[in-house]
């Protein structure tokens, strides 16, 4: 952090994608020295594409079927 302290050119270069970046000042007062980071970072949000509800209840259904047969073939083999 010290080393980063001393090095502010390079800081000047992060944006606010990063874990830490610089705000302008006049920025803070704007927003009343509110100093919370939501207020100033940027998040970037990925779009999740999920399968069917049919296909995941199929997979589902095909795991289920797995276990069972599982479950019955221990049964058959130690009880």
């Amino acid at each position: 952090m010290i080393a980063r302290f001393k090095n502010m050119d390079a800081e000047a270069t992060r944006t606010r994608k990063e874990q830490s970046f610089l705000v302008p000042v006049e920025e803070i007062r704007n927003n009343d020295y509110d100093l919370s980071i939501n207020k100033y970072k940027e998040v970037e949000r990925v779009k999740v594409e999920y399968e069917a509800p049919e296909v995941i209840f199929g997979k589902i259904a095909t795991l289920q079927q797995d276990i069972n047969n599982a479950m019955l073939e221990f049964k058959a083999k130690y009880l």
